[in-house]
């Protein structure tokens, strides 16, 4: 049984073996590429154990010459039931592995802390401020394609628990993502907090009244989103140069992001919920 079918290892056996970490090889690549993989994920779990409940490694290689980071690794683990994520893009298998399995453990470590700083009393608690690593060397390429080719070739749907702007800034950088779609729990609009090329985070689609505090320190507040079809959405996405588009679709207006993947099709994500119009 692999870590990403159990649901948490028993405690009678705290010790995770490298046999038991799942890899995805996608590519051509020697086998001894994954017992790295699984070695070191399981020596990191090992180092954290009770915390880490699943993981999975995703190894991707490209054979394209052009492609100087030909080697993309993602490891991504339940960590006391929040999700961890770190993707890591690298000319040699072996130093994509140890540069996503390092940024891996780095988040698992906040993650942790996290938890425990929440379980503290709320009189108590300080400041836990989300990181911007700004780590663009070992990002995957994007690839060129031409727009007539694009497609969306990946459509996620999720219903969003509410919860704050800062919350969803943690969740984000807890992922590697550069962009998150949450529901504000003071609001009960959908909207999405994203980090600006200066290192800076910024949330569009929330309301902020006058009178009340800002969703965080340092927080800027951008535009709601436009009401597009999911076409013009990406005619949008097409003319512009922003990594994604928020924007609510006309039905229901509920919060969509169409985003840029690597290969150089599109992604979307939706939420199911329904917002406060």
């Amino acid at each position: 049984m692999t870590l990403s079918q159990q649901s948490r290892r028993p405690s009678a056996d705290p010790t995770v073996s490298p046999q038991d970490v799942h890899v995805t090889v996608r590519g051509q690549l020697p086998d001894r590429i994954r017992r790295y993989a699984q070695d070191k994920v399981a020596h990191k779990i090992n180092r954290h154990d009770g915390h880490v409940w699943a993981t999975h490694v995703v190894i991707t290689t490209s054979a394209d010459p052009a492609v100087k980071r030909s080697c993309t690794v993602e490891v991504g683990s339940d960590i006391n039931g929040r999700r961890v994520r770190a993707q890591v893009a690298a000319g040699i298998p072996t130093e994509a592995v140890d540069l996503a399995v390092d940024r891996w453990e780095r988040r698992l470590v906040k993650a942790v802390d996290r938890s425990r700083h929440l379980r503290r009393p709320r009189a108590t608690r300080g400041a836990v401020p989300a990181e911007w690593h700004g780590d663009r060397v070992h990002q995957p390429q994007y690839q060129a394609r031409a727009v007539a080719e694009r497609q969306v070739a990946r459509r996620k749907a999720f219903v969003l628990v509410p919860q704050s702007v800062q919350q969803s800034i943690d969740d984000m950088e807890m992922l590697g993502h550069s962009f998150y779609l949450f529901t504000d729990c003071s609001t009960g609009r959908q909207a999405v907090v994203y980090r600006r090329e200066d290192g800076r985070y910024a949330v569009m689609g929330t309301v902020v009244p006058p009178e009340a505090s800002p969703p965080g320190e340092g927080v800027v507040i951008g535009p709601d989103a436009p009401v597009l079809t999911e076409t013009a959405a990406k005619r949008r996405l097409d003319d512009g140069d922003e990594p994604f588009v928020f924007y609510r679709e006309p039905v229901w207006r509920n919060g969509q992001v169409m985003y840029r993947r690597y290969d150089g099709n599109y992604g979307l994500i939706s939420s199911t919920s329904l917002p406060i119009r």
